[in-house]
């Protein structure tokens, strides 16, 4: 996955005004989050007021796929806190989201060494992004949320959401660059718990088909461009599933693309 870390040094270098702090899980009053400037535009979807946290026993809120630069060997971790400023991963706290900036779009959050670029300030229920902690140290791409409750996931109905990501294509077309922000578009059909959809961005598509089990989505991503199927983890956020997010890592050394989704009910 070192897909990821070539698409962190590109954003630092165009990184222009997100400041430093003290690192990662310290004071952060001083710094700021920087819009990231793309040539897309991200449908808009419905805020409301944050669900209550999932307090059963499985609370896996969300995950962290972590890769180095010197290997091609993918550590995906659960998270398990539904929190929507910070996420804690190999003992080091990383903030996502800070204390009353809102950006509605993609933003890029400088703190110390670690830079991170996080989606977006219109999603009340979960976050997707991806960080790397400094030069020859490990990248990170992760998503993360207040997932809803078993109980409060739909039975039946068609469901369409809509909302952003973000691919990093791999070397199947060196034209690309290594990172494209986008669009994405999915039908949830909760009769049938199957889950259908595309990621957009520029030329490239990610096709994207799950099972529905209960909160959770699991399932394969294709590429336009890629080869290779990779897997694919979610889940649905907020009060009656009105966000999903996750993200398609891939398996093996062979497959060296991937993608991160969020989107809202319509």
């Amino acid at each position: 996955m070192q897909f990821i870390k070539l698409s962190l040094t590109a954003l630092c270098l165009g990184l222009i005004t997100a400041c430093g702090g003290s690192g990662g899980g310290g004071d952060n009053s001083g710094n700021t989050a920087t819009p990231v400037n793309d040539n897309t535009t991200s449908p808009t979807t419905n805020v409301d007021t944050p669900s209550t946290p999932n307090t059963e026993t499985n609370n896996t809120t969300g995950q962290v796929a972590k890769t180095s630069l010197d290997s091609d060997h993918i550590v995906v971790t659960n998270l398990n806190s539904p929190n929507l400023s910070t996420i804690t991963v190999d003992g080091q706290t990383i903030q996502v989201m800070r204390s009353g900036t809102y950006v509605g779009s993609w933003s890029n959050i400088r703190d110390g060494s670690v830079t991170t670029t996080v989606c977006c300030g219109k999603y009340d229920s979960a976050k997707i992004g991806f960080y790397d902690l400094g030069e020859d140290a490990p990248a990170y791409l992760f998503y993360n949320g207040i997932v809803t409750a078993k109980n409060d996931i739909p039975q039946s109905g068609v469901v369409t959401y809509k909302g952003d990501s973000i691919i990093f294509p791999g070397s199947a077309d060196t034209d690309l660059p290594d990172q494209i922000t986008g669009t994405s578009t999915f039908n949830a059909d909760f009769g049938n718990k199957t889950l259908s959809g595309s990621l957009n961005a520029d030329q490239v598509t990610v096709t994207v088909n799950a099972k529905i089990n209960e909160n959770t989505l699991s399932g394969t991503a294709t590429s336009s461009v890629d080869p290779g199927t990779i897997n694919v983890d979610g889940k649905f956020y907020g009060s009656n599933a009105k966000q999903l997010a996750g993200m398609a890592i891939p398996q093996t050394e062979n497959d060296d693309w991937g993608a991160a989704f969020i989107a809202g009910k319509q």
